[in-house]
């Protein structure tokens, strides 16, 4: 069986609806609501048929998603967002890498002027392992006493990293720790290809 209301009651259904719908949905766009006030002319039997078809309209009509357009500028930000998030990452660590590099020669150096205010001088090439080579895994000793146990690693290249020692005057008289730095450079004059170097005090 039909029913017909006048239009100003079926406005009135068309907002009970919208309110039943207000849960899910907090803004309704000048343009859906144009498309439901066209519909809504558009159907003055207030049928069963009627209703379901302004709910359905109502639903879809909420329901639309983001555009191509929206979508790709949100994954260009997040990608923005993300090497910029990768580049600080890679920055910071490369710093904490080279304080690491910085400690290690203060620790050398305090080891090796250990050495010189007990043995009187800093070590020679006799008092280090053989080939003049000493890895991250050698130690720093005269006769019973170890002054450095193991010496430090590069934080980076720790299977090949190496302490080279060049003779120089006999008994030695001073020294240079050398390594390369991926950021700070601030350390002074130093040989090719290396960035940072101490030297005795």
């Amino acid at each position: 069986m039909l029913k017909i209301y006048n239009r100003d009651m079926e406005l009135s259904a068309v907002s009970l609806q919208l309110s039943v719908y207000s849960y899910q949905f907090t803004v309704i766009s000048k343009k859906t609501w144009a498309l439901l006030t066209q519909k809504s002319k558009n159907c003055l039997l207030f049928t069963e048929n009627c209703i379901h078809q302004r709910r359905t309209s109502l639903w879809l009509e909420l329901r639309s998603g983001f555009t191509f357009v929206e979508l790709l500028v949100v994954i260009t930000i997040i990608a923005l967002l993300s090497a910029i998030g990768l580049a600080n990452y890679r920055t910071v660590s490369q710093k904490t890498r080279d304080s690491k590099r910085k400690s290690d020669l203060e620790q050398i150096r305090a080891a090796l002027e250990m050495y010189r205010s007990d043995q009187g001088q800093y070590p020679t090439i006799t008092d280090l392992p053989a080939s003049f080579l000493t890895s991250c895994t050698g130690t720093l000793t005269s006769g019973a006493k170890t002054y450095m146990d193991p010496i430090p690693c590069d934080p980076k290249n720790t299977g090949s990293y190496q302490y080279t020692y060049t003779p120089g005057a006999v008994p030695p008289l001073s020294y240079q720790l050398e390594t390369t730095m991926e950021v700070d450079t601030s350390g002074g004059t130093c040989g090719s290809g290396l960035s940072y170097c101490v030297k005795q005090p």
